[in-house]
């Protein structure tokens, strides 16, 4: 019967489970071929190869050309030769060699020529798994990483290397009017420290001025302006100090005779 293949994967007939069918070894093979080719189709990283040696907690093998730390935390499954089945936690990967510290894979009876394959994170993942070798539960978000900001009562990209749109509304300044400032609760992550602002604004009466800022934790954006063309203004960066909830002040000012819409506001942090 084949291991570790995801080739081996087939159905199991009611004819192998049914009263009249005793546990068989064909069966129970089966069941076990399933369990190991659903582990390579959902969890396997794709590396599969064979030791060209071993010392201690060290496997070499130069067929594959591994990137330093790449499979750092993944698991490595041996799939031939005594120590089929074993399982290690890889802990440090060079060009040539894998290295699951505090395992002695030499005495387990690993040895040159057995296979093996590389996984995702099959030890220790009991917080969730994000197919990505990141525990879920537990992942700490990087500069660029997807999180959330809420402006009002709408979530939408914060960090993001595009632009994205996490607000649009449409308050107005009436001709003559007093200007309209609107505030919003801004979820700042740990290491960002500059967001870049762009707002939308709008006025119904062509080349007319309306001018708008943005605060965040008492740091302002240079000031903008905006006619009839529906459009975000240039970027303009503010420094932020700090993570955590601040909190966003928009201000718009119509400049004349007219009435002035404010359409939407971009934030990206990095």
């Amino acid at each position: 019967m084949a291991f570790f293949d995801k080739n081996s994967l087939r159905t199991i007939l009611t004819t192998e489970t049914d009263a009249d069918s005793p546990g068989s070894e064909e069966l129970l093979s089966q069941l076990r071929e399933n369990f190991e080719a659903l582990l390579i189709i959902l969890l396997g990283e794709g590396t599969s190869s064979t030791v060209d040696s071993v010392s201690g907690d060290t496997l070499t093998d130069t067929a594959p050309g591994f990137t330093v730390d790449e499979h750092n935390g993944r698991t490595l499954v041996i799939t031939s030769g005594t120590a089929i089945g074993n399982m290690y936690t890889i802990d440090d990967t060079t060009t040539t060699t894998l290295v699951c510290t505090g395992d002695n894979l030499e005495t387990d009876g690993v040895a040159t020529d057995d296979t093996y394959m590389i996984f995702y994170k099959l030890k220790g993942t009991v917080g969730g798994h994000s197919h990505d070798d990141i525990d879920s539960a537990t992942v700490t978000l990087a500069d660029n990483q997807v999180t959330e900001a809420k402006l009002g009562s709408i979530y939408r990209t914060l960090l993001s290397t595009d632009y994205g749109e996490v607000y649009t509304g449409q308050p107005s300044v009436a001709a003559g009017g007093p200007t309209v400032v609107a505030t919003y609760p801004v979820y700042v992550p740990e290491g960002v420290t500059t967001v870049d602002v762009r707002i939308k604004g709008y006025s119904n009466i062509h080349n007319d001025t309306v001018t708008s800022t943005a605060t965040l934790g008492g740091q302002s954006s240079g000031t903008a302006t905006h006619n009839d063309d529906f459009v975000y203004d240039t970027a303009t960066a503010i420094t932020v100090s700090g993570s955590g909830w601040q909190t966003l002040t928009v201000s718009m000012t119509e400049g004349s005779a007219s009435t002035a819409y404010f359409l939407g506001i971009i934030l990206v942090g990095y």
